[in-house]
């Protein structure tokens, strides 16, 4: 046999992490055995000295300064038998690969594949169960949590091994990570996820194709249901494991690879096969030849570069080591790549079907530092600054799912979120249209998630086109992009729609309440955005002023991936709200967050079609980076939202302070023993204000002045009844720490009982805190009106901006867009 000087700690290391048995992640002393010697590979890989990285490489050493062994190694099928999940070719099939290697790396790749292939088979379980009508609801709620921790555990374990991937990628061992990418590629992203996704996608075709020709027979009619339940769970998990590479791996050549594979138009011919055993030909492994081994990096260099040949200078050219692999994909031509059907699949995803998973794949994708700008443009996701149209394909796919979902058909009645599910795919076939009716609540989910990503995209497109050598082009026609943009047209469209849909509702039930639950939900207090917003620059503070910021980046889709769920067709119970009150919740959600992000824009392009480059105004209500170019996405609630979501906008007096009673609605009272009906504490008084109610103490010696000593806010108040000379009052607030010298809280349990001198006296109070809450109550429909009319003015404002604007102004845009393109 050979001879190879290895080092004897990575040799045993690897040997107990590929072949310990009974240890599995699911096992927790075999997970901690796995974890050990899993550290001890990543550690030794992380040594920089010289003569251990040649070990690495089989290179032997120059000198014998380091405990090393030099023996024969073992033959292929002793290691064969020693990792019994990977077949014996597979050592054969690497050439001039150590010891470690050979086990190492098909054994990361088979783990990965057997992942990938129980995330499909419990991707169909959802699936059918989902469908299934023949269960009751317990069972089906007990099979769906079982799903659920099954789930978790897959996500888990795919998480574990792309952890090790990008951590032993990270050790910069350059002849291990060209093998590895090699091998990840050709196994794991080529042979198995876009293999299957092509597979599943000519399953669905060619049933969506024959699916009116024949009912046929009940067996065949059960097995197509099979195989398009498989298909349907492939192209799932496939774009959530695509979308967990992209996350979780920061090795840039891979990384590259891996984009190019998805993204590029172009896809070869010869991995389009369904058999993935000759997916790359059948040339003899155990010839030698190093070059049989290298099958994607250099096909991919191809399609990216355009070339038949010097295929060293494509876009993955630092991934390649030496010259093991530089001649492996020579001579491809051009007719042996075919359009990308699994691209024309994400399109058709981001503008219909399933969005949501969609949007998180291409968010992590832009996220990535690994494919910067130029890198995008050769993958046609951005468009080039040369070119005539600066439109993207996945920049119309977003556009025309809001349109889609949005726009108005003058012939019918207005869609109805309240009667049905939305239909996103119109079909009518049977395959297609099942699966694509989505609910109120997975509606806004991706209104939310397709939006925010054409924020992102938009973002980059302007910076890629408008900017050269780092700086921005000074003649810039924006407001030519800005005008014709489908996605700005689109997201505006939407928001006026959203917004209409709130002003139908609005005239047959107050909307106060789930306005502000929307509000609640996205604005929280500047503090927990100081970091962020001071990134962008100071803002002056008002002691007395309260203020509510919403980060925008808190809804991109990368946001979301980590959850497990993501590989089941449903996993929550089935929710008790009725049809009406989702309807409602998602028409309030998605017209605040499309007010956010047209105000987003319209604050972008204010301050970037202005001589200096500065913010107009002043005062600033939106927060981010100081580039020109960038967007700035944390904004702070104005006056009107503050209102509508009913927080004050000026601070209240603190307890213990005093207050003054003149001009105020005030009442004697005093507390009532909670043992007798007697009173408790005398000398107290009951400040009814507008918005806020007060116990205080009168102070002595000035009967204008008292001292606080609890606030109740009368938007909080749930319930209030006089029964007597007692006033009761109720609210969902924790007790209110008493001023010094009081004996016992004033607020006991979110309830405050107050005695009065007399019935009449309850009575008034009682009928002045109902008049001071209707009044509120009104002026938040009041609010919600005015918002909702600034909604359509924004609108009205950006779809008629092109129309309204003067000949002159469109000729000087034109012409200054010419010069931009030929300069």
């Amino acid at each position: 046999g050979t001879s190879e000087t290895y080092l004897p700690l990575l040799y045993a290391s690897v040997q107990v992490f590929c072949y310990s048995p009974g240890s599995t992640l699911q096992d927790a002393d075999g997970c901690m055995v796995r974890t050990t010697a899993m550290n001890a590979i990543l550690n030794l890989c992380r040594i920089t000295s010289p003569d251990v990285r040649a070990v690495f490489v089989g290179e032997g050493l120059t000198d014998e300064s380091l405990p090393c062994t030099t023996k024969s190694a073992p033959p292929s099928n002793d290691l064969s038998s020693m990792l019994p999940s990977i077949s014996q070719s597979t050592f054969s099939s690497v050439p001039n690969a150590t010891i470690e290697q050979q086990i190492l790396f098909p054994y990361i790749c088979s783990n990965l594949k057997s992942c990938y292939h129980r995330s499909v088979r419990l991707m169909m379980t959802s699936i059918n169960l989902d469908k299934s009508s023949k269960h009751n609801e317990e069972a089906k709620a007990e099979a769906t949590q079982r799903n659920v921790d099954m789930a978790s555990s897959q996500f888990s374990e795919l998480q574990y091994w792309l952890g090790f991937l990008d951590d032993l990628l990270s050790c910069e061992i350059r002849v291990w990570n060209v093998r590895l990418v090699e091998w990840i590629m050709r196994e794991f992203v080529v042979g198995t996820i876009l293999l299957h996704w092509n597979r599943a996608l000519r399953v669905v075709g060619t049933m969506t194709a024959t699916a009116t020709e024949s009912s046929g027979t009940s067996e065949a009619t059960k097995k197509d249901s099979l195989e398009h339940c498989k298909a349907k769970a492939e192209i799932r998990v496939s774009i959530v494991f695509l979308t967990q590479l992209f996350a979780m791996v920061s090795y840039r050549p891979l990384i590259r690879l891996a984009g190019a594979a998805v993204l590029h138009p172009k896809y070869p011919i010869a991995w389009c096969a369904d058999d993935g055993n000759n997916l790359f030909g059948s040339s003899d492994r155990s010839s030698g030849r190093s070059k049989d081994f290298f099958h994607v990096t250099p096909i991919i260099n191809a399609i990216v570069s355009n070339k038949e040949r010097d295929l060293e200078g494509g876009d993955n050219a630092a991934a390649t080591g030496g010259g093991e692999e530089a001649d492996a994909g020579a001579g491809v031509k051009d007719d042996a790549f075919v359009p990308s059907r699994h691209r024309a699949s994400l399109l058709e995803m981001l503008s219909g079907d399933e969005t949501i998973i969609a949007s998180m794949l291409l968010g992590v994708i832009l996220e990535n530092d690994a494919l910067d700008d130029n890198a995008l443009e050769k993958l046609g996701v951005l468009p080039s600054p040369a070119d005539d149209v600066q439109v993207s394909p996945f920049e119309e796919a977003l556009a025309t799912f809001l349109t889609m979902n949005t726009e108005e058909n003058p012939d019918a009645e207005p869609r109805q979120l309240t009667t049905s599910p939305r239909n996103y795919k119109r079909s009518t076939s049977d395959f297609e249209a099942e699966g694509n009716r989505k609910t109120n609540e997975t509606l806004s989910v991706a209104v939310e998630f397709v939006s925010s990503l054409g924020l992102m995209l938009m973002e980059r497109i302007i910076f890629h086109t408008w900017t050269e050598g780092g700086e921005c082009l000074d003649a810039v026609p924006f407001d030519h992009y800005y005008k014709s943009s489908k996605f700005v047209q689109a997201l505006t469209s939407s928001l006026t729609y959203f917004a209409s849909f709130a002003k139908r509702l609005s005239e047959d039930d107050s909307l106060e309440e789930y306005f502000h639950a929307e509000f609640n939900r996205r604005y929280v207090s500047t503090e927990a955005n100081d970091d962020r917003i001071h990134s962008g620059g100071s803002r002056p503070h008002y002691d007395n002023n309260i203020k509510m910021a919403c980060c925008l980046q808190n809804y991109h889709p990368s946001n979301f991936i980590d959850d497990a769920n993501v590989l089941l067709q449903s996993s929550g119970p089935p929710s008790i709200e009725s049809a009406e009150e989702k309807a409602t919740k998602c028409v309030v959600r998605l017209t605040l967050h499309l007010r956010s992000l047209v105000g987003c824009i319209e604050e972008f392009y204010s301050r970037f079609t202005t001589l200096t480059g500065h913010r107009p105004n002043s005062r600033k209500r939106w927060y981010g980076d100081a580039e020109v170019l960038s967007f700035c996405t944390i904004e702070e609630a104005d006056e009107l939202l503050l209102s509508i979501g009913g927080v004050q906008t000026t601070r209240v007096p603190d307890v213990g302070t005093d207050i003054d009673l003149r001009g105020r609605k005030s009442f004697p009272c005093s507390l009532q023993s909670s043992h007798k009906r007697r009173r408790a504490d005398k000398g107290l008084i009951l400040v009814v204000d507008p918005s806020e109610i007060y116990v205080a103490r009168s102070k002595k010696g000035d009967f204008n002045r008292c001292t606080i000593l609890a606030v109740v806010p009368l938007s909080t108040i749930i319930a209030s009844a006089s029964a007597g000379e007692t006033l009761h009052v109720v609210c969902p607030m924790s007790e209110v720490p008493a001023a010094a010298g009081a004996e016992d809280g004033i607020l006991k349990d979110g309830r405050l009982s107050l005695w009065f001198s007399s019935v009449t006296m309850s009575i008034s109070v009682k009928e002045l805190l109902d008049k001071y809450a209707a009044a509120l109550e009104n002026r938040a429909a009041m609010d919600i009106d005015e918002l909702l009319d600034k909604c359509f003015e924004i609108g009205n404002k950006i779809l008629g901006t092109k129309s309204q604007s003067s000949q002159r102004r469109r000729v000087r845009g034109e012409e200054a867009w010419a010069d931009f393109q030929e300069a």
